[in-house]
């Protein structure tokens, strides 16, 4: 069972709606245009220090501390964000460009959603690959619980936990939501709320 209780019903939807248009745009605009992957790995490389001037300016021994790196190596990064268009240099501050926001932007997203992809791998392998893409990104800070021999019932364990706790729940379950046999639990569990359960 996997639960992202803090997200609001608008922001699941749009994002959800959001990532299904990026991931058919995606496919269609495979083309020769697409960044070469030693360009990748530079990005990717210089990830640390778009991220330390996401949102600030900062000098050349504030990007040194936040790093923890030399001021040649310092150096080197600010040279190649500038040189890329991807940081400006004023006064004797470095702040992201519009591009370099852009590319710090999805930097954070990739590093956000690989991170959830690792997490949530468990619940990858038993959804078809139709609905993948409508897991990743809206529960990207959700819990995974698993059954395990010693402790078979504990995603159902945690439902019921979570439906007792919370105002609000949504949840990706790949098995019962209430253990099969249960007389009347469902009407029992949700006869004061109001449930919406997609199959």
């Amino acid at each position: 069972m996997i639960t992202g209780e803090t997200m609001t019903d608008t922001i699941a939807i749009e994002e959800l709606l959001r990532y299904a248009a990026e991931r058919r745009l995606l496919r269609e605009e495979l083309d020769d245009d697409r960044l070469d992957t030693d360009t990748m790995i530079d990005v990717v490389r210089h990830g640390p220090v778009l991220e330390t001037l996401y949102g600030q300016s900062l000098d050349r021994r504030d990007v040194e501390d936040s790093l923890g790196v030399s001021r040649a190596t310092s150096h080197r990064l600010t040279r190649w964000l500038v040189e890329e268009g991807l940081a400006e240099r004023r006064d004797g501050t470095f702040s992201l460009t519009g591009k370099g926001e852009v590319y710090a932007d999805e930097l954070l997203r990739l590093d956000r959603n690989l991170r959830a992809a690792e997490r949530l791998a468990p619940l990858l392998d038993c959804i078809c690959e139709t609905h993948r893409e409508f897991v990743v990104e809206p529960f990207a800070d959700a819990t995974i619980t698993e059954a395990t021999p010693n402790d078979p019932y504990r995603p159902v364990s945690r439902f019921l936990e979570l439906l007792a706790e919370s105002d609000t729940f949504r949840g990706f379950n790949t098995t019962h939501v209430v253990p099969p046999g249960t007389p009347g639990a469902e009407d029992q569990l949700f006869d004061t709320d109001d449930a919406e359960f997609i199959g």
